[in-house]
């Protein structure tokens, strides 16, 4: 099937290719009704799509916005998505999702082919990766938005939670409920403020109530490898957690997988 042209169209109607490209591009108010009308007719019968890259490179703008997340599937993320294509449809925008599984190759190549299709802007989840590659585009001029987690060398343009305020909230419950051996169950933190500022409202609130704080009690959880410890040895150890709290859906999972085995 032969691709249909602006020029096809303008053909097929009797005028000019800039006529055409001005009608479509609603600026037809100089033209008479009959011209609209044999436009408008020519577009039907050859069922005319405009190519939206080519009409980005006049306008510079594509009304489309690029997502990129580590795991579409995920409670947080999914939620996040929603609002966001609410809003563009709102805004009659478009939105490219990309889903990266938490490879850092995978999002570097997601955040080039949106700088390619011309995006007016990326949202991202990033994995801390490839910062330079988002500072590079940004510099260039795209807009960059980062949520969900901050790294140490994000710059700017960022949206995430009061992680620490809401960790430091968590444990006070639990320690409000007659808890003093608590479990903190969080992936590796060093370079990433998101996850550090969590393990800091715990301690905080552990400090705030005289509760020593137990290092066997802090256990790490690899995406990969899972736990760094067993948690049935953790569980038999004094001083033995009686409350866990967990930092991230993917890690209560495995964790009531592993209690599900026993």
């Amino acid at each position: 099937m032969a691709k249909i042209k602006l020029i096809d169209v303008a053909n097929l109607a009797g005028v000019s290719k800039s006529t055409a490209s001005q009608y479509l591009n609603g600026r037809f108010e100089y033209m008479s009704q009959h011209t609209k009308d044999r436009i408008a007719e020519a577009v039907k019968e050859l069922d005319y799509v405009p190519n939206p890259i080519a009409r980005s490179l006049k306008s510079d703008k594509t009304k489309t916005i690029g997502v990129i997340v580590r795991d579409i599937t995920g409670f947080d993320t999914s939620r996040v998505l929603r609002g966001i294509d609410d809003f563009c449809k709102n805004g009659e925008y478009n939105v490219i999702i990309y889903n990266t599984d938490f490879d850092p190759e995978v999002e570097a190549r997601s955040i080039r082919a949106l700088y390619q299709l011309r995006v007016d802007g990326i949202i991202i989840s990033s994995s801390g990766n490839n910062q330079h590659l988002l500072q590079d585009y940004s510099e260039n001029g795209l807009p960059i938005v980062e949520f969900q987690l901050e790294h140490d060398d994000t710059n700017k343009n960022i949206i995430i939670s009061d992680y620490k305020q809401a960790a430091f909230d968590a444990t006070e419950y639990l320690i409000q409920l007659g808890h003093k051996h608590i479990c903190f169950l969080t992936q590796n933190f060093e370079n990433v403020k998101s996850r550090n500022e969590r393990y800091q409202g715990f301690v905080s609130a552990l400090a705030k109530h005289n509760i020593p704080l137990h290092k066997n009690l802090i256990q790490y959880w690899h995406r990969e490898t899972g736990f760094q410890n067993s948690i049935k040895d953790m569980l038999r150890s004094p001083p033995a957690p009686t409350a866990i709290f967990t930092q991230h859906l993917a890690i209560t999972t495995d964790l009531l997988t592993q209690f599900n085995q026993e």
